[in-house]
């Protein structure tokens, strides 16, 4: 039997991807030399999520933060990020290879969460917010340009990537839905920054586009043709089955897009959400575009049908 050789798989996504179905359909539990997170598959930080929403951190400008809530959201990042490391330690002791999602927000700096839905005016840039890693992974940990995560170089370097991406148009209302059940808007100020922060695929594309420069060609190589990062769509994940399966073999070794009318979908979004959300919603997804256009570009699909060699006929 080959041996296994055991590798840090990481499922980077963001809300209403459909993320949650893919892991069910790769059947992870069932694979003895994997492991997929608790309970929750993954989502390391978000208990440090949780408490920014607890402590209203997310209708308020970085620039209004107390030293106190700061000092608080440092901590339990770095405590999210200790009891990941001892994860990966047990995982690595036991020899088994170790997938984890995440929805990429989670894992970007809140200074640029805070820059993007109030301006750089109103977020300082002196708060450290790069967690500290163990010394294994390089005395000098950095950050070098597009790695906008708490993570430094050195710990995203150790991962596979894989983005999975929906069209905007489906995965953003979907979202407005379940924040505004969560966090209700106290006023139209709220309401017109609730989930600015997740509601676009800037994060993705930075993210995607920094290990695409930063790999080596060793730590990309899949095959020859493919290479990490891989893009997934959840298009192909809901209706082709043949998708997953090549994932799922890469590893080891609703309503579908296509027919999407953004303005027609938008007048719907008017009549959910009123006309003011309706057409922040629309602005969103409209920003999105080009980048989910990028991605979905770059998407991974079904292994190519081998070409059946024709029978040579002779005429004469």
């Amino acid at each position: 039997m080959k041996a296994h050789n055991p590798r840090r798989f990481y499922l980077i996504t963001y809300p209403r991807t459909g993320s949650n179905l893919l892991v069910r359909m790769l059947g992870l539990d069932n694979q003895p030399d994997f492991v997929s997170g608790d309970d929750r598959g993954g989502y390391i930080f978000l208990p440090t999520i949780k408490l920014m929403t607890d402590l209203g951190l997310r209708s308020k400008s970085m620039a209004d933060w107390t030293p106190n809530e700061i000092q608080q959201v440092q901590q339990s990042y770095q405590e999210c990020f200790d009891e990941f490391q001892e994860y990966l330690e047990a995982a690595s002791l036991q020899r088994r290879s170790v997938i984890i999602k995440e929805h990429v927000h989670f894992l970007v700096k809140p200074t640029a969460l805070s820059e993007l839905v109030f301006g750089a005016n109103n977020t300082p840039h002196d708060i450290p917010w790069t967690l500290q890693i163990p010394e294994s992974y390089g005395l000098e940990p950095k950050q070098s340009f597009l790695n906008q995560t708490v993570l430094p170089d050195e710990f995203l370097k150790t991962w596979s990537p894989a983005f999975l991406i929906r069209h905007p148009a489906l995965a953003f209302p979907s979202l407005y839905r379940a924040l505004w059940e969560l966090e209700t808007p106290a006023n139209d100020e709220e309401a017109d920054s609730l989930g600015e922060h997740c509601m676009t695929l800037r994060w993705t594309r930075a993210l995607y586009d920094w290990y695409s420069r930063n790999l080596t060609a060793t730590e990309s190589y899949i095959d020859g043709r493919i290479t990490w990062p891989i893009i997934l769509d959840a298009d192909d994940i809901m209706t082709d089955p043949d998708v997953v399966v090549r994932f799922a073999e890469i590893m080891v070794q609703g309503k579908t897009a296509g027919s999407i009318d953004i303005e027609t979908e938008a007048k719907k979004w008017c009549l959910e959400f009123g006309y003011r959300a309706g057409k922040r919603i629309e602005r969103l997804v409209r920003e999105a575009m080009p980048d989910y256009k990028f991605l979905k570009s770059r998407r991974l699909t079904p292994r190519p049908q081998a070409q059946e060699t024709l029978p040579v006929v002779e005429l004469f």
